[in-house]
């Protein structure tokens, strides 16, 4: 009888040593999978602020093109009215070579 009852102790002891060990296998697989995730988390916030930048960078390039565009329309518009006083300058009936074409 003791030797039954410290055999079926042997026995459960092996059985749950064994589980005990799958136990910690996944334990390891889940700690392996949940580092693969953390680096992919890392890897796509990266590309998530590196696209963020480069929006950013797009929207201050194009505000900087708007303003140099107003600012040649406006030293366009001043120009065509200085070519319109220069031509008022200029006698009627003067020779064409004199003239400015546009």
């Amino acid at each position: 009888m003791l030797f039954a009852f410290v055999m079926f102790g042997l026995g459960w002891f092996a059985a749950n040593y064994s589980a005990m060990g799958e136990n910690e296998a996944d334990w390891t697989g889940l700690h392996s999978q949940l580092q693969l995730q953390h680096d992919e988390l890392a890897f796509l916030r990266s590309l998530a602020g590196s696209a963020q930048n480069g929006l950013s960078i797009e929207r201050a390039a194009h505000q900087q093109l708007l303003l140099k565009i107003g600012a040649l329309e406006a030293e366009n518009a001043t120009l065509k009215e200085e070519m319109r006083v220069f031509e008022r300058l200029i006698p009627p009936g003067a020779d064409a070579g004199k003239r400015i074409s546009r």
